[in-house]
Order: C-alpha cells, then sequence, then structure tokens
C-alpha cells in the first residue's frame, strides 16, 4: 500500500472517530439537570360574612348590628399585602410583591395563590390590612396596585386601605348613604393594620401538597367599640379622608378576620 492510501485510510479513521463521539448523547444526570422540588404553594380563599351571616353584596339584603341599627352593602374592597407564613420551626416565608385586592362583587379576587413557598409545616400567617407606606409614596402602581380600581386617592397621594359602601335606615344622610374610604398612612393616623392569625392545624406545603387556607372577614367588625365610642350610623355616616375617625375605624376592622379551615390536600 502506498504511503498516500496509508494517510487517507488514517484520517478517515480519525474523521469517523470523531463523528461517532460527537454524536454520542450526553448521560441524563437528574440531580443536575432535573433537581427535586423544594417549594410548593398555598391556596387562599375569603369569606366575606355579616356576622356569622354570609355577605350578600348589592341587592338591597339587610344585616342588623348588635345596636340594633340595619345596613346593607353595595361595594366592600380591601387590601391585603406583606404576607409572611411562619414554619412550625420559627422559618419564615414572606411573599414578594405580595398585594392583594379583594373586591366583594368580584368572586376571582377572594382566592388566590401565594407560590413559590418552601417545602414545611406553616403555623401561622401575618399581613397588612392595607397598602404599606412604602408603596403608597413610591414603586410601580400596576396590578391590584392600579388606581383603575377606585382605591386610590388621586387628590391626595395614598392608597384607600378598605372601602365599604352602602345604605342605612338609620343614616344621617338624607339619601340614608354610608360610605367608609379608610386610607392615611402618616403619623397618628396610620390606618395600616397588622394581622396576626395562628392556624387551627399546620398548613403542610410539599411537592404533593398544597393547602387551602380559608379566611373569614366580617364585616360587622367596622362598628364595633374601639374603647372610644360605639359608631352609629347616625353620627357617622361617611369618612372619606384621613383623620381620628378613620385609625378608630381602622382598628376596629383590625380584628374582621379568623381562620374558618386549613386543608391539606
Amino acid at each position: 500500500m502506498s504511503v498516500s492510501k496509508i494517510y487517507s485510510a488514517l484520517f478517515c479513521l480519525i474523521a469517523l472517530s470523531a463523528c461517532r463521539k460527537k454524536d454520542l448523547p450526553t448521560p441524563a444526570n437528574p440531580g443536575i439537570n432535573n433537581p427535586a422540588p423544594t417549594k410548593g404553594q398555598i391556596n387562599i380563599k375569603i369569606r366575606n360574612t355579616a356576622g356569622v351571616s354570609p355577605l350578600i353584596v348589592g341587592n338591597g339584603t339587610s344585616y342588623t348590628l348588635p345596636n340594633g341599627e340595619e345596613f346593607s352593602v353595595n361595594s366592600f374592597n380591601y387590601y391585603i399585602s406583606n404576607i409572611v407564613f411562619t414554619d412550625e420551626k420559627g422559618n419564615k416565608f414572606t411573599e414578594s410583591e405580595s398585594y392583594h385586592l379583594a373586591i366583594a362583587t368580584n368572586p376571582a379576587s377572594l382566592n388566590f395563590i401565594i407560590k413559590n413557598v418552601p417545602f414545611g409545616k406553616y403555623a401561622k400567617v401575618d399581613f397588612l390590612i392595607g397598602v404599606d407606606s412604602t408603596r403608597n409614596f413610591s414603586g410601580a402602581q400596576t396590578g391590584d396596585l392600579d388606581p383603575k380600581f377606585g382605591m386610590f386617592w388621586t387628590w391626595s397621594s395614598g392608597y384607600v386601605m378598605a372601602r365599604l359602601e352602602g345604605k342605612s335606615p338609620q343614616s344621617g344622610s338624607p339619601e340614608g348613604d354610608i360610605a367608609f374610604h379608610i386610607g392615611g398612612y402618616k403619623d397618628q393616623y396610620n390606618v395600616i393594620q397588622k394581622v396576626s392569625l395562628v392556624l387551627p392545624q399546620a398548613a403542610y406545603v410539599s411537592e404533593n401538597v398544597s393547602p387551602v387556607i380559608s379566611l373569614q372577614a366580617d364585616v360587622e367588625k367596622w362598628f364595633k367599640d374601639a374603647g372610644l365610642e360605639l359608631f352609629t350610623f347616625k353620627k357617622t355616616f361617611l369618612i372619606v379622608t384621613a383623620g381620628s375617625e378613620a385609625f378608630q375605624m381602622s382598628q376596629n376592622y383590625s380584628d374582621m378576620f379568623s381562620v374558618l379551615t386549613v386543608e391539606n390536600k
């Protein structure tokens, strides 16, 4: 065999070997390319009530307060923000961009999902009723924070943390209206209220379990005695600015939330 033929044969062998090496698939490494999941989600469901009765909005359904005054509700909105879950070991998980607007006339807004929750057993949940002071004057006003929802005072920078409108035959308004737009985040009239709820049983987050935490929001709490005087619709039927009355009402509704159930499923 000539030298040229030998070189040609060697070249073909090298080329073939290179092609075969290139075509070989890379072995799968499940520990690197497909790591086991470590985070899940928690589902939050809210049930609005007037005392023990389901709250029906917009059709004139009437409810009676312990002081005998009657009222119906046309709109009932509030912000839940800065949600923090604490597990049985004391570790905390804080939801990022945690702003949820609950609108009674929009059932979808009363159910939302908290994502990227580390696996664990959670015993407590904390959150704010309202929008934190930082977001009141900075940050993007998008999603549930969009002013289009009517929960932002354009004339005085700041969010309405909670809003309740309706009717009452005892109202001091000539038309029988009641309207409470609770806002203000500065100084002694800061209406942002913190809620801390111990869960009746642990919410277990795992690869196969996404717990459902059902909360109750009782509108009657807005009108309880806050330690100063009982709100009456005849005397107080309109609050639409920051101040002492808005602050007092925020103290009232600070405990309107309770935990109904925790379902691990």
